[in-house]
């Protein structure tokens, strides 16, 4: 499944280049866009093996940053940026409760085409790929009697280097862009002082943001 959402991600950014190639000297397109976002994470590590899963708890966090719109053509678009992105997990281990965070450097790279709905707004599919690398974050466990932390990629809890797959639901007025999307990691995140015994581990996100387009 992973694959699959990957290689259509690719064959979406492909085909869009190929119909702006055809289309660019015909139609009129706008220029480049630069703005900026904030909003909310809700994100989790799903342990893999075989055919079982476990999802730890969520935790939420912000995410914030600035965006970049291009148009191919009048409808389809491409969107990057870079942003700083708070992810984690907690899950409770016996008599203890492990809470992680992780704060990313995130770059994106989404295609997307808009429809009109009427006064002025349009929906906009997006479907695109993702990079990640962290640079900050804590894992504390909590146990009866004392608690302690540990810096979550200094300490090799979680690797510093994801990416994966980005889909989501935006609507915008030309100024103001309003979205839902999630991310699918496609690397391994556990590391080596955070392993589950012949599970792979990737990382889940939802995203709910608002942003403005100068």
């Amino acid at each position: 499944m992973r694959n699959k959402m990957v290689l259509l991600a690719i064959v979406m950014i492909a085909s869009v280049a190929n119909v702006w190639s055809q289309t660019a000297s015909t139609e009129e397109v706008y220029g480049t866009r630069w703005g900026i976002k904030g909003g909310i994470n809700v994100a989790t590590i799903n342990f893999e093996n075989g055919n079982n899963s476990i999802s730890m708890e969520s935790v939420a966090g912000a995410v914030a940053g600035v965006t970049l719109e291009h148009p191919f053509t009048p409808k389809w678009f491409f969107h990057s940026g870079l942003e700083l992105s708070m992810k984690g997990f907690e899950i409770s281990l016996g008599g203890s409760k492990v809470t992680s965070t992780a704060i990313y450097m995130l770059l994106p790279a989404a295609v997307g085409y808009k429809f009109d709905i009427g006064k002025g707004w349009k929906i906009e599919p997006r479907l695109g790929l993702f990079l990640a690398y962290g640079i900050a974050g804590n894992t504390s466990a909590s146990v009866s009697g004392g608690s302690g932390s540990v810096s979550t990629f200094g300490e090799k809890i979680l690797t510093p280097f994801d990416g994966g797959a980005m889909f989501g639901c935006f609507f915008d007025n030309n100024k103001i862009v309003i979205g839902v999307h999630g991310e699918q990691g496609l690397t391994e995140t556990n590391s080596d002082n955070f392993k589950v015994t012949g599970a792979k581990a990737h990382s889940n996100n939802v995203s709910i943001t608002v942003g403005y387009l100068f």
